[in-house]
């Protein structure tokens, strides 16, 4: 996203949350639910015909055969939009809630 030359890389001290901020707009992840390491992907310049430069906010982990349960925030926006509050999420059993707001929220049964 953007020219490297003006991105500001994002990556918190926990690895939980990484991103990229440029001229052309924000881009973020977080790891919500099930561990996992947030990173940037540089792939190839030209990848993009707008930008020449493009970041990819990515989670990397490992996990094991049998269920898993991962859960991530991604947000990405013009660069003038403020950021949306973080969604929380909770998984008990085969209930898993997810508010996105205080007035919203999710629930899923699996």
């Amino acid at each position: 996203m953007g020219n490297r030359k003006t991105c500001l890389f994002i990556r918190d001290q926990h690895s939980q949350h990484s991103g990229a901020i440029s001229h052309a707009g924000k881009s973020f992840i977080k790891s919500l639910h099930g561990g996992g390491t947030a990173d940037l992907i540089y792939p190839n310049a030209n990848m993009n015909i707008i930008h020449n430069w493009t970041v990819i906010p990515t989670i990397k982990t490992s996990i094991e055969p049998g269920v898993t349960w991962l859960a991530s925030a991604v947000y990405g926006s013009p660069h003038n939009q403020d950021e949306p509050d973080e969604p929380k999420i909770d998984i008990q059993g085969n209930k898993i809630r997810i508010q996105m707001t205080e007035s919203h929220e999710v629930v899923l049964f699996v």
